[in-house]
């Protein structure tokens, strides 16, 4: 991804979504980049649904006990459940590694066997 497009993304998520995500609770070295990867989760919801900033914003449910999960979204128009990974990197070229991937996917499974012990 070019600097450039990964800047006007930065932008974008900065612009629409820093109203609408909590990221008080982390460190404040943190909390800009837990408000872009929070925000990039959410960008994800909308790029394949018809949500609003904020239905999409409270999608995000990044934390420590997330089990790789960072934003779940029932789609009513679809009845489809959207379960989202992100990572945001500055230089616009990363993805998720396979732990990351293999947690997701754990973590997917759990919420479907209605196991919420570690949640």
């Amino acid at each position: 991804m070019s600097n450039l497009k990964n800047a006007r993304i930065k932008s974008y998520i900065e612009q629409n979504f820093s109203e609408l995500i909590d990221v008080s609770h982390l460190p404040p070295a943190d909390q800009a980049g837990g408000l872009l990867t929070r925000g990039l989760a959410s960008l994800a919801v909308i790029s394949m649904t018809v949500c609003s900033f904020a239905d999409a914003a409270n999608a995000v449910v990044d934390g420590g006990q997330d089990n790789g999960i960072d934003a779940i979204y029932f789609d009513t128009y679809t009845n489809a459940v959207y379960f989202v990974q992100s990572k945001w990197s500055d230089a616009g070229n990363k993805t998720i590694d396979e732990a990351a991937a293999l947690k997701l996917t754990r973590g997917v499974q759990k919420l479907l066997d209605l196991d919420f012990d570690d949640f």
